[in-house]
């Protein structure tokens, strides 16, 4: 969603309109004060903004809670969204799934958080089951850019090459509000308008304003300019000024932070430092922004106060930490996955012991042996697990499988009718389904291939992967193996397990000492009509 790509040399333009008149953003020695309006509500488009030169931000109450930071990494192999206290502690992983999560977006007002990901927009609610996820989109549209109604009560989105949209959290009454090549929605503090970013002709990006009158309507009016890649803006809490994406001359047109009054004026470089800075999302309270800088040579996380002192670094990962968004905690679980490590007995997952085989909790692991050849065991997990779920699973050889193969199971209705993903310590590996006791590997050439990403012998593998409607994916160790379209689909109701299957040789065992889980979207929603 980030477009770095600008030409260098362009002129800067000014453009104005009836409403508004604003500059690009490359250099102005007079910087503007924030118009006169009271926190909380849309600045009068008749202001005239006094010269000064800094911000002088409003106080702004947030919602009762602990101000934290989201934002996306690649650090877990793709983008997933973490969240960490405003000084950097405190760094936390919420999402976890084979897509990429990106563009983070907490409504102050519920609490919950919409990202971008393959699916489309992905919604989590602390306060329900933190796998339990709303889907909001169509697969596959590029919808991207999410932005929460002051109220909670409705979502702003890039709809691929549509425009922007508007929906409910759950995905009821869209409707297409900008046209064309528009992106980075953002809200007035009232909710009656919404600033958003315009392609022109060659790298011109043009920040807009459209008045929401609640028939959809397109009055707009330009209130600030850049002819270079201009990719992001967010207006701040008490209405006053919109941050955004600029490329100053004076500095050899690297990305900065400016903000321009909503009202119209000369815009201000906030940042002004060597190297791209992006992304500035504003804090609850208005009183600092958190934006992405790659001026250390990686993608970073960092914040500045309003009145542009205070830049400080919060990230220090060697991956990309990128796309910071402000979340107000309010003492639900914020992350869309759960873990069992298996300390508790009690935790639901299935317990037996036969002749030929066993599973059962012993010293923190959950541990499945099979004593005779070509056998099948398996333990399914509790209820909790949904039926469509991303999976991760630490497992380790006793050097009792060198002769078997072990992973997970879903759509589970018993020993004889599943679909399963798995490897084996010789370095092979299979995704297959049995119907009726009949087992067909899905993957190679029907039957179990070498994959370079398994290392024979290791000691303990972390096996990654999903099952969704109509396709079953399979990573290990961070590296991606396979994956399978079920052309009839995951049954439903099914149960999520692990296994373990033994060959010519018996005597195997495994022990799984930690499984993360999370639940995926689901719903598909028809096409959007203007």
């Amino acid at each position: 969603m980030i477009d770095r790509a600008r030409p260098a040399g362009l002129a800067c333009a000014i453009l104005l309109s009836a409403v508004a008149a604003a500059a690009s953003g490359c250099g102005s020695s007079e910087q503007a004060a924030p118009p006169d309006v009271a926190p909380g509500t849309a600045p009068d488009p008749a202001a005239t903004p006094t010269a000064t030169g800094a911000v002088e931000p409003r106080a702004v109450t947030p919602p009762p809670g602990e101000q934290v930071l989201l934002f996306a990494s690649d650090r877990d192999g793709d983008y997933e969204l973490f969240r960490m206290d405003v000084d950097g502690s405190g760094q936390e992983q919420v999402t976890l799934n084979s897509s990429e999560d990106r563009e983070p977006d907490a409504s102050a007002a519920t609490g919950r958080v919409a990202w971008a990901s393959e699916d489309g927009i992905e919604i989590l609610d602390p306060g329900s089951e933190r796998y339990a996820l709303s889907h909001v989109g169509r697969q596959g549209t590029g919808f991207y850019a999410p932005a929460w109604s002051p109220d909670g009560s409705a979502i702003a989105y890039v709809a691929g090459d549509e425009g922007i949209s508007l929906a409910a959290p759950d995905g009821s009454s869209e409707r297409l509000v900008v046209e064309g090549s528009a992106f980075s929605p953002t809200w007035s503090p009232d909710g009656l308008a919404l600033a958003f970013l315009e392609s022109g002709s060659g790298f011109s990006r043009t920040l807009r304003l459209l008045a929401l009158d609640g028939s959809g309507g397109r009055e707009l009016a330009q209130i600030a300019a850049d002819p270079f890649a201009t990719t992001s803006a967010d207006w701040s809490p008490d209405g006053a000024w919109i941050a955004y994406d600029c490329f100053p001359e004076e500095l050899d047109y690297d990305a900065e932070i400016c903000l321009v009054p909503a009202s119209g004026g000369e815009p201000l470089n906030l940042t002004r430092s060597p190297g791209d800075d992006f992304g500035p999302e504003w804090s609850p309270d208005g009183s600092m922004l958190a934006f992405t800088s790659v001026r250390d040579g990686n993608a970073e996380v960092y914040v500045i106060n309003a009145d542009g002192s205070g830049q400080a670094r919060l990230t220090f990962d060697p991956a990309s930490d990128t796309d910071p968004a402000w979340a107000v905690e309010t003492g639900g679980e914020l992350r869309t996955y759960a873990v069992d490590s298996f300390d508790d007995p009690a935790s639901g997952w299935e317990r037996y012991s036969d002749e030929a085989s066993s599973a059962g909790y012993e010293e923190g692991s959950l541990v499945v042996r099979a004593g005779e050849p070509g056998w099948l065991a398996t333990s399914v997990g509790p209820e909790s697990i949904p039926a469509r779920a991303a999976i991760r699973l630490d497992v380790r050889d006793t050097g009792e499988a060198a002769d078997a193969g072990f992973g997970f199971v879903c759509g589970y209705r018993d020993l004889d009718n599943h679909y399963a993903a798995g490897i084996g310590s010789d370095g092979t590996y299979a995704i297959l389904v049995r119907r009726g006791g009949e087992a067909t590997i899905l993957t190679g050439d029907g039957s179990w291939a070498r994959s370079q990403a398994i290392e024979p012998g290791a000691a303990g593998y972390r096996i990654e992967g999903e099952c969704r409607e109509r396709r079953i994916v399979l990573q290990v160790d961070g590296q991606y193996v396979d994956s399978v379209t079920l052309e009839d689909g995951l049954p439903e109701g099914g149960a999520f397990g692990v296994f373990l299957e033994t060959f010519a040789e018996g005597g195997a065992e495994v022990r799984f000492d930690e499984v993360t889980y999370s639940g995926l979207p689901r719903t598909v929603l028809p096409s959007l009509t203007p």
